[in-house]
């Protein structure tokens, strides 16, 4: 089976054996995830590609289309891999320190290819993760401004209550004892998810607008990406142009195709298309755009298409 794809740890990386760093708990997760996994299948697959516990958090996306191959297992294969991959964040949650070890007997023992996307695809993730604790460390700082000039506030009375009556009414002149709390102004925090756009022909601008209509989006570069949003124009025939938009997009990386028909009918029927057969496009959508128009038409077919794009987007924060 592959090596390749979004899986954390690439099949082939025998050095790091996760047997060495997983705590009782997390073995026990392993084998509740190879459970479901054979519910969900109603099949002993797994058993008879002898791959054991651990190695299940190896596969790849290439990998389950081997394991459960064709069309009707597609959503099967998307549920099998988010379960994965939730299971390695809570592995990562729960043990870093050991990861890292685990990471750095890697890089003495072996410098491929395979081991270079390892820590590349964990730098992502503790990236995002510091991001988080950044936000959150900004939301606190109010908090704590206020609770500290209520301190000092209550300090300083103290102090003016042992001078003696008269600095008492200095302060109580100064500091009313019925005074109302400041009203604290916490910055708000919007989760934002790293988005790459991937441009398969013209879009006249168009791409700008929807980027702006998403909440939540962080333009990045593909290397550090979360999801791809590849946009693709219609020029000659939508079936045609999507195949050959499917080619431009890697295939390691979750994606959406948004497929861009030029037209200024409101109520133009776009054609039906198989643009989800390859694993990684997590969904398609279409959008009418016209440059009489200044972009996007105003229509149900754009509203629906926005709402399934932000649907998306929601699932990476």
């Amino acid at each position: 089976m592959s090596s390749t794809g979004s899986s954390w740890f690439p099949g082939g990386l025998a050095l790091l054996n996760p047997n060495t760093w997983r705590s009782t708990n997390e073995k026990g997760n392993l084998r509740a995830l190879r459970q479901q996994i054979h519910a969900l299948s109603h099949s002993s697959v797994l058993d008879d590609a002898g791959i054991d516990d651990p190695q299940i958090l190896t596969l790849t996306r290439e990998d389950l289309n081997e394991l459960f191959p064709g069309l009707r297992n597609f959503q099967l294969r998307r549920t099998i891999m988010t379960l994965i991959t939730d299971t390695v964040k809570d592995s990562l949650q729960h043990g870093p320190d050991t990861l890292a070890a685990a990471l750095t007997r890697l890089m003495h023992q072996n410098n491929d290819a395979a081991v270079q996307d390892v820590l590349k695809e964990s730098l992502c993730a503790f990236r995002q993760m510091e991001d988080q604790l950044k936000a959150a460390q900004a939301s606190l700082k109010p908090y704590i401004e206020v609770l500290n000039g209520f301190t000092e506030a209550y300090a300083r009375k103290e102090d003016w209550d042992k001078e003696g009556t008269s600095s008492r009414r200095t302060f109580s002149s100064s500091f009313p004892t019925n005074m109302n709390p400041p009203t604290i102004q916490i910055p708000s925090f919007e989760p934002t998810v790293r988005v790459h756009p991937l441009f398969c022909g013209r879009t006249l601008g168009t791409d700008k607008q929807i980027l702006a209509q998403l909440k939540g989006v962080k333009e990045s570069e593909l290397s550090d990406c979360q999801l791809i949003l590849a946009f693709s124009p219609v020029t000659s025939r939508a079936g045609i142009d999507a195949e050959e938009a499917l080619k431009k997009i890697p295939a390691d990386k979750p994606a959406v195709l948004v497929i861009m028909h030029h037209t200024f009918n409101p109520d133009y029927v776009c054609p039906s298309l198989n643009a989800s057969s390859r694993v990684n496009i997590v969904e398609h959508v279409n959008v009418l755009f016209h440059d009489s128009r200044h972009g996007l038409l105003q229509c149900p077919a754009n509203e629906n298409a926005m709402r399934k794009l932000q649907s998306v987007l929601n699932r990476y924060m």
